[in-house]
């Protein structure tokens, strides 16, 4: 066991590009989902000019880890695991790869199509995807939220299968991903690490589809895309 950990590790390259990327989509769809409640102020576009410049750097974190595995190849599956984890496991990955571009793609084209720059920083607006428009505009805004959504979804899955690897399969799995001598309480503290980070978005998306509907106030979806 402890000899297959060791060849078929994940890089220390891929496990720091894996666990930065996953801290950025945190923190991004947490942002994202507390900017809705803010009224409008220059406190609010400047987070919406930090949520997209962190967006900016989700594609270019997504663009290297596929890169970096072309050129470091992935490990492979673990050969105990069964074919449908194998398949879930491979499924969910592509589906995190295709939001990683989908949610700051869709967000960069809503900016472009509302007629707002996508400023990197402060050291220069980056060029727009699509001319102004604001049907496309509209489409867009819809496509982000709901990729949004998914992404979170998505990544809440991903946990759950490396947390029931972890502690019920007792396999090596998280270990790969993290340090091959973690243990119970080494992945105790990783689960309340993902929990914390998970909760702030989780809790909102949650609250947003159960809570009872309020009357929403007529709302400016130009201000949503500044």
């Amino acid at each position: 066991m402890s000899l297959e950990l060791e060849n078929n590790e994940y890089n220390p390259l891929s496990k720091i590009l894996h666990w930065v990327t996953a801290l950025l989509i945190f923190g991004l769809l947490f942002l994202g989902f507390y900017m809705e409640g803010l009224a409008p102020s220059d406190y609010k576009y400047e987070m919406y000019d930090l949520h997209k410049s962190f967006g900016v750097i989700v594609i270019a974190l997504a663009f290297l880890r596929i890169l970096w595995h072309i050129i470091k190849r992935k490990p492979k599956h673990i050969n105990y695991h069964k074919p449908w984890e194998r398949f879930l496991s491979s499924s969910i990955h592509l589906l995190i790869y295709v939001a990683l571009f989908a949610v700051p793609l869709s967000g960069w084209a809503m900016s472009s199509t509302g007629g707002y720059a996508v400023n990197f920083f402060g050291l220069g607006d980056l060029p727009a995807l699509l001319p102004k428009d604001k049907q496309m505009f509209e489409l867009f805004g819809e496509i982000h939220e709901i990729s949004a959504y998914a992404l979170l979804f998505i990544v809440g899955l991903h946990m759950l299968g490396a947390f029931k690897h972890h502690f019920i399969d007792r396999d090596e799995t998280l270990k790969r991903m993290t340090n091959k001598s973690l243990g119970l309480i080494g992945g105790i503290v990783v689960l309340l690490l993902a929990i914390a980070a998970y909760a702030p978005a989780g809790f909102y998306v949650a609250q947003k589809i159960f809570a009872p509907k309020a009357v929403e106030k007529p709302h400016n979806k130009d201000d949503h895309a500044h």
